[in-house]
């Protein structure tokens, strides 16, 4: 009785060996799957978000301006017809010569008199502007591309701090003039553009014109190129994913075509450790 006894106990203290074998190999794998993840690359992320909106500056002036000069040869201003600030009809008198003869308005609108003006024809005796303004924006060159009409913008007065909505009308072909640059710092052309707001604006008021915009951009350093294909790794899920995509470079970054959309996180510097399916980690 007593052997049979010790062989079961043997048994026993066998088979509580290898379950604590099987329990220990399991915990090792276990373990060695956490170290794993544990141990996966640290790299920076970039999140997908819209441009900042672009800032112009600009000035609230009358839609339509007529400048009226004396004309030497019909001789001396005999009276002037008008005064500073008086509302004035298309074809009214403006002031007279001698012999009758008057010139008059050719559009309506507020008046402003300059009596210095009246034995000269190089300044305006009289100025009329139309009680109708826009917004002339101005852009330099680097922005010129990003603008067209249509488009719809933003505005804020700045000596009342009122926002309005707006949008441009009219874009200039041509530059208005060039800011000096130098050795280190080259000239840059200036353009005009034409703002319509939703209301009228005092003429002479200093605004600023907000344009959004809903380009996608992303860092070059995060674009991989094989052959003529681009491609960015998304974070998602603890792992890397190659993402095709279709860029244009502007200014030194990527603008995105296709293959992303806003709120999308991507490695910023991917180096040649990551792979489609790597377990990775990432920063912000």
């Amino acid at each position: 009785m007593k052997k049979k006894s010790n062989k079961k106990k043997t048994t026993i203290i066998t088979s509580v060996i290898g379950i604590v074998f099987i329990v220990g190999g399991f915990l090792f794998l276990t373990d060695g799957v956490t170290g794993t993840k544990e141990d996966a690359k640290s790299y920076g992320s970039y999140t997908i978000k819209e441009s900042e909106p672009l800032l112009f500056k600009g000035s609230v002036e009358a839609q339509r301006k007529s400048d009226v000069y004396v004309d030497q040869t019909l001789g001396k201003v005999q009276q002037v017809l008008v005064a500073d600030n008086q509302q004035v009809a298309k074809g009214a008198g403006l002031f007279t010569y001698p012999d009758g003869k008057q010139a008059t308005a050719d559009i309506a609108g507020i008046v402003s008199v300059d009596e210095n003006a009246k034995e000269s024809s190089s300044a305006p005796l009289v100025r009329i502007a139309s009680p109708e303004t826009y917004i002339v924006g101005n852009s330099s060159e680097y922005d010129y591309e990003r603008l067209a009409a249509g488009q719809q913008v933003n505005i804020k007065v700045l000596s009342t701090k009122e926002d309005i909505k707006g949008s441009i009308t009219a874009v200039d072909k041509l530059p208005t003039q060039a800011t000096s640059g130098t050795d280190s710092s080259p000239t840059v052309a200036s353009y005009q553009f034409i703002v319509q707001p939703e209301k009228p604006l005092q003429n002479g008021y200093s605004v600023q014109i907000v344009l959004p915009q809903s380009e996608l951009k992303i860092p070059k350093s995060a674009v991989h190129i094989e052959g003529e294909q681009q491609f960015v790794f998304l974070y998602s899920k603890g792992k890397a994913v190659k993402q095709p995509v279709s860029l244009v470079e502007s200014a030194g970054l990527y603008t995105v075509k296709t293959g992303l959309k806003l709120d999308d996180v991507i490695i910023s510097k991917p180096d040649q450790q990551v792979k489609d399916g790597a377990e990775i980690k990432v920063t912000k």
